[in-house]
C-alpha cells in the first residue's frame, strides 16, 4: 500500500525524514570507509502473507547468494550495509563478510528498531549506497527506491 500521512506512525516517519539526522548518518557513512552498497532483506514480518502471494515470502538462501553475484558483477567488493527485520538470520543466511547490520553502525540513540528517526536514518543511508538492492513489496524499500530514483542513483529490486 501506499504511505498515508493521515495514519499517526505514517506521519512520524515522514516527518522524521524531512528532519533526519544527517550529521550521524554522514558520521555511519564515514564508518562504513565512504563507499558501500545497502540490502533491504525482509525475512518473516509479512506473516501469513507469504502463504496467499508468494511476492512476501522471504527469500531463499540461493536468492540471498544471487544478490551478491549481482554486487559483485556491477562493481569491485564494497562493505553492504544490511537493513533487515531480523539482522541475526540475514547475516547468518548472506555468509560474506562484507555484510554490516545497520544495528552496529547506527548507535542506540536513534531508538529502536522501528522508531521513525531511526527508520529514516536507515533510509538515508540506503539512498547514500553506491548501489541498494531492494525488496519490490516493502514500502520502505519502494521510498528508498523513488529518492535514488530522483538522484539517479542505480537500485535492484527483488524477487
Amino acid at each position: 500500500g501506499r504511505l498515508d500521512a493521515s495514519e499517526p506512525r505514517a506521519r512520524a516517519l515522514l516527518t522524521a525524514l524531512r528532519s533526519s539526522k544527517q550529521t550521524i548518518v554522514a558520521h555511519a557513512m564515514q564508518h562504513l570507509g565512504g563507499t558501500y552498497d545497502a540490502i533491504h532483506i525482509r525475512l518473516g514480518d509479512f506473516g501469513s502473507l507469504c502463504a496467499k502471494r508468494p511476492k512476501f515470502c522471504p527469500p531463499s538462501d540461493a536468492d540471498l547468494k544471487r544478490v551478491f553475484t549481482a554486487l559483485d558483477a556491477r562493481n569491485n567488493p564494497a562493505p553492504v550495509l544490511l537493513l533487515s527485520d531480523d539482522p541475526d538470520r540475514a547475516v547468518s543466511a548472506l555468509r560474506n563478510s562484507r555484510v554490516r547490520p545497520i544495528s552496529t553502525i547506527l548507535n542506540a540513540s536513534l531508538g529502536e528498531a522501528s522508531s521513525p528517526i531511526r527508520v529514516a536514518a536507515e533510509m538515508d543511508l540506503a539512498v547514500g549506497a553506491r548501489l541498494f538492492v531492494g525488496v519490490a513489496c516493502s514500502t520502505v524499500s519502494q521510498l528508498i527506491v523513488k529518492r535514488r530514483e530522483a538522484l539517479g542513483r542505480p537500485f535492484m529490486l527483488w524477487p
